[in-house]
């Protein structure tokens, strides 16, 4: 029995509700504290190395000489919201200012894009 209570006190299901609560919340500061929300892409260039692609621009144009390092893995699309720091573009939280766009994540995007431009 332990171990079932285990399982369902770590399903993916459960951590997926309570970080979707705690999303919205973090989500609208998020997108308030931030001058740009963007998705990109970390595209492998061969053994020329990679380079990130912005693939959209959800608030504010920014372009890919703009961003600040960002820790991305390869080929995955990412969420990232970033606000100016003087003359400096950096992550509007360390924290939370990059979101892993998969599964479900796409629908967050679009979320996003929907309430900047109402």
């Amino acid at each position: 029995m332990d171990n079932e209570d285990k399982n369902e006190d770590g399903t993916n299901e459960d951590d997926t509700n309570e970080d979707e609560d705690l999303n919205d919340d973090v989500i609208d500061v998020m997108i308030t504290n931030s001058n740009y929300i963007s998705k990109v892409k970390l595209i492998t260039k061969g053994n020329k190395g990679s380079e990130i692609k912005v693939l959209d621009n959800i608030k504010q144009a920014i372009t890919a000489d703009q961003l600040p390092e960002l820790d991305l893995k390869e080929n995955k699309t990412y969420l990232v919201f970033l606000t100016d720091e003087g003359d400096n573009v950096v992550l509007a939280d360390k924290e939370n200012g990059v979101i892993l766009l998969e599964g479900d994540n796409h629908e967050l995007f679009e979320k996003i894009n929907k309430q900047v431009h109402n």
